[in-house]
């Protein structure tokens, strides 16, 4: 599996390809649709009230790929929770 994977000539990562799409070898959940991101940008509202609405707040997501998870929950954010929007860093790992 390591070689598969992990060639640098033959592995799957070794392109540099982005293949989660829907004509790709796989699609995650923020691919096929905004509603997932909206629906974690109304959780995190939940957890930054829960906490007080510190007036900074940072969302970190790993394995970001394209980004789109992200774009969808900061449009979220900044539609919706505005003041949630003003305090949150969104960090890309």
């Amino acid at each position: 599996m390591e070689l598969a994977v992990g060639h640098s000539e033959f592995g799957y990562y070794a392109t540099g390809e982005v293949r989660a799409a829907f004509s790709g070898d796989f699609l995650t959940a923020p691919e096929t649709h905004a509603i997932f991101g909206q629906t974690l940008a109304r959780q995190i509202d939940e957890c930054w009230q829960r906490m007080g609405n510190p007036d900074r707040f940072t969302v970190r997501e790993d394995g970001a790929g394209r980004g789109t998870l992200a774009l969808d929950i900061l449009s979220e954010l900044h539609d919706r929770f505005p003041d949630l929007y003003n305090a949150t860093t969104y960090e890309l790992a």
